[in-house]
């Protein structure tokens, strides 16, 4: 899996994992309401762009300004779960080459020294039902 920056012509990703989900234990029936982990999503506001960063974005400054949409509000999002199977699988964090051009670019994105789990749960045919919970002004 990999995410790359905002731009007409992403060449390198900023962030990328290989996912690998274990074959030696079997799947298992999940659903997050029986689920002692919370799963709701917490979106922080985000700031209004600068103007430099529209006009180095690589896009037109109507599709920028259509991808990145100033907001003002904390929200709470409850994502449940439901009808779905869970393996366990492992994660491999790719690693950008110290120095290079590409990890320069990618510390725009992601923060440096910030790795994800080691392992995490792989849902296969999950149906997901986002709702808004809760507003706050920021």
């Amino acid at each position: 899996m990999a995410v790359y920056a905002p731009g007409l012509e992403p060449t390198t990703p900023f962030f990328s994992v290989a996912l690998h989900p274990w074959q030696v234990l079997p799947s298992i029936p999940y659903a997050s309401a029986y689920s002692p982990i919370d799963v709701n999503l917490l979106q922080p506001p985000l700031a209004t762009l600068p103007e430099e960063a529209v006009a180095t974005s690589g896009m037109s400054e109507a599709r920028t300004r259509e991808i990145l949409i100033p907001t003002d509000k904390w929200v709470k999002v409850s994502v449940p779960v439901k009808n779905c199977r869970m393996k366990f699988m492992s994660v491999e964090y790719q690693k950008l080459e110290i120095g290079s051009l590409e990890a320069e670019q990618a510390g725009k994105w992601w923060p440096q020294g910030l790795a994800p789990f080691r392992v995490g749960c792989w849902l296969e045919h999950a149906e997901l039902a986002c709702q808004t919970e809760e507003v706050w002004d920021a």
